[in-house]
């Protein structure tokens, strides 16, 4: 069986830092049926300990999702290695805004200020700008950690890694949560 093999409890002990909490909300989610995690009762602010005995106490969910995410991660691998072996270069995308409703802003709320919201400022092609709605970031040490995890991780699929919207970095308009422009 996959779940007793090694390959898969390498993945789950590899992936942990991630995978555990992807469970959680996951499973959250599902159970409150709305991603918006501050109407999750007592799990509105991530707590590592009472999610670990969350998890114990939906372990056979928690499992399904695990074993889901495995199956994506080897395809994706196996993808990219066939890929690979054909002399094929493959790039990977790597998102620039959170979902204000997302597992990292769950798991990491110092990493993004939901005061905020991510947009560009006007041009003359756009009058008004764009409003995208995600959180902006707290820029730091903390969101540099966390965007190079998220990178190397990618590595091990991708040769090349486009950051969508890169610009984004550099020249973020912040609109206040509640205006449209």
């Amino acid at each position: 069986q996959t779940v007793a093999s090694k390959e898969y409890a390498d993945f789950v002990e590899k992936n942990q830092f991630w995978l555990l909490p992807y469970c959680a909300f996951c499973i959250l989610r599902d159970t409150h049926h709305t991603a918006r995690f501050t109407d999750w009762g007592d799990y509105a602010v991530y707590d590592e300990a009472k999610v670990r005995m969350f998890l114990q106490q939906h372990a056979q969910e928690r499992d399904k999702i695990a074993f889901t995410q495995f199956h994506l991660h080897r395809q994706l691998k196996n993808a990219a290695d066939a890929a690979h072996s054909l002399g094929v270069a493959i790039m990977g995308d790597l998102p620039v805004g959170i979902y204000r409703d997302s597992v990292e802003t769950w798991t990491h709320p110092e990493l993004f200020d939901m005061e905020q919201q991510m947009g560009t400022m006007p041009s003359a092609s756009d009058p008004v700008g764009q409003n995208w709605g995600f959180p902006t970031y707290r820029w730091g040490v903390a969101v540099e950690d966390w965007m190079g995890k998220r990178l190397r991780y990618m590595e091990q699929f991708f040769d090349a890694v486009g950051i969508e919207h890169i610009l984004s970095f550099f020249s973020t308009w912040e609109i206040p949560l509640g205006a449209v422009t």
